[in-house]
């Protein structure tokens, strides 16, 4: 039943039509707790009409959801004023960041996993997160935001 709600969870939620998946920066949150994740990079997972809030999950952190109300969340533009040098120096970035010692060791390790046993979407967060860490060099050689590399 949870996976055919998530299949029919598609389109514009909430008061700020994110779709499913969308990548927003938290802001203006006050509390301690809060503070520590303004300009954090959250990914939409959906909307809680009756809280008024979005469950969102921290993108390359921590696997738990959180619940933030509209005015707490602000789109990512993706960035699209690439040249042909950028984007050659970006996949150049890529290639080698992809190639260090430690970048093949993660990904080693993530395929020695035995993963048989674990729900599709753990063994999927444990991929994305792998991914995302070999990733962020080469995002940050290239002046763009590493924590949008995306969900």
């Amino acid at each position: 039943e949870r996976r055919v709600a998530a299949l029919l969870d598609f389109g514009a939620h909430g008061p700020s039509a994110l779709e499913r998946g969308e990548l927003c920066e938290v802001r203006g949150l006050a509390s301690e707790a809060g503070r520590a994740l303004n300009g954090a990079v959250v990914a939409v997972r959906g909307w809680d009409g009756a809280s008024g809030r979005y469950r969102v999950e921290l993108v390359g952190g921590a696997a738990d959801a959180k619940a933030l109300r509209p005015e707490n969340i602000a789109t990512i533009d993706a960035r699209t004023d690439l040249s042909a040098d950028d984007a050659r120096a970006l996949l150049r970035a890529l290639r080698d960041t992809t190639c260090r010692p430690d970048a093949l060791h993660e990904l080693g390790r993530l395929l020695d996993l035995d993963m048989m046993g674990q729900p599709s979407g753990a063994a999927s967060a444990a991929a994305r997160k792998a991914a995302l860490r070999i990733q962020v060099p080469a995002l940050q050689i290239c002046g763009l935001r590493p924590d949008a590399a995306g969900p």
